[in-house]
């Protein structure tokens, strides 16, 4: 930060208290976006995050143009399980409360059985539901990073959040319907060589 500009700051899995703390001392002299993705619960079920360091991860809020929880970190800092537009937006009253500017709620780990996925942004002005064809794969591993990444790329940009999110969303979408055969689990792919981004009105709407 002393030597090279920063256009936005995407934090990920940081494990430990120690390291949050770090990184929120850091944070007190950085005035652009931050995407903060609560990395506590992998794809695969698998706890990312020492027991010890839940509470010190909302320190973080406080600094960020939006949080990006999957349902289970959602359920795990808010007891609230995010499984429709009403549920997002009651969680999202305690992101609010730890000082967050936005939320996206992905929904990468909810199956509603009906072909779509969908992820729900909520900022103290207006909510955002972003629906996709849902992609049956069991290559998704990175899908949740690649997503925050995107969209903090796309801030980087001097994108709007929405627009930053939309296009996120559209990557993710595509790199999943061509995830690389790669490891156990696979992967998204991150070498796309272009996709068709989808306009917002293509993918969302806005509650009013």
């Amino acid at each position: 930060m002393t030597d090279i500009e920063i256009d936005a700051i995407k934090l990920g899995m940081l494990a430990t208290r120690e390291a949050i703390t770090v990184i929120d001392d850091c944070l007190q002299q950085y005035s652009g976006p931050v995407v903060v993705d609560p990395v506590m619960v992998a794809t695969s079920g698998d706890q990312l995050l020492a027991p010890g360091a839940v509470d010190a991860y909302t320190d973080l809020f406080n600094h960020a143009t939006v949080v990006t929880p999957n349902a289970e970190e959602t359920e795990t800092l808010t007891g609230i399980w995010p499984d429709s537009p009403s549920a997002c937006t009651r969680a999202a009253e305690q992101f609010f409360e730890w000082g967050a500017s936005a939320i996206l709620f992905k929904g990468g780990h909810l199956h509603s059985g009906d072909g779509t996925t969908t992820d729900v942004l909520i900022s103290d002005t207006d909510q955002t539901v972003y629906e996709t064809e849902h992609i049956e794969t069991t290559r998704t591993h990175g899908s949740g990073c690649t997503l925050a990444s995107a969209v903090a790329a796309n801030l980087a940009k001097d994108e709007s959040l929405q627009t930053s999110v939309s296009r996120g969303i559209s990557f993710i979408h595509e790199s999943l319907a061509t995830a690389a055969e790669v490891g156990a689990n696979g992967s998204v792919n991150h070498l796309i060589e272009e996709w068709g981004a989808e306009s917002v009105s293509d993918i969302s709407h806005t509650i009013e």
